[in-house]
């Protein structure tokens, strides 16, 4: 409300404000995409934690080689926790030893 009265009254140029709204909307545009890398990046990072997690449970389980009926799920999700988390922590070690040079 305020910023229409200010275009109306003639204190603020209507086409200098929507020139600096575009602006700030692109830059905010830009800014989203540029993070949109670092936010996929730590969504697989979260989901990989949680597999290690479950991994770990998985592990000491003592009932894991049981015949039950989803005992083949949780082996080839096993599988697939034990790849993720071994490629999350290759990731780490890669990350850390490039900031040592």
């Amino acid at each position: 409300r305020n910023i229409t009265n200010l275009v109306d009254s003639g204190e603020i140029d209507h086409v200098e404000l929507l020139a600096a709204m575009d602006e700030k909307i692109a830059k905010a545009k830009e800014e989203a995409a540029s993070r949109k890398g670092i936010i996929e990046k730590v969504d697989r990072w979260m989901l990989a934690s949680d597999e290690e997690r479950w991994l770990e449970e998985y592990d000491q389980d003592e009932n894991r080689y049981s015949v039950s009926r989803n005992a083949h799920r949780n082996l080839r999700r096993a599988e697939r926790a034990r790849i993720a988390v071994n490629k999350i922590t290759g990731h780490i070690n890669n990350k850390q030893h490039k900031q040592h040079f």
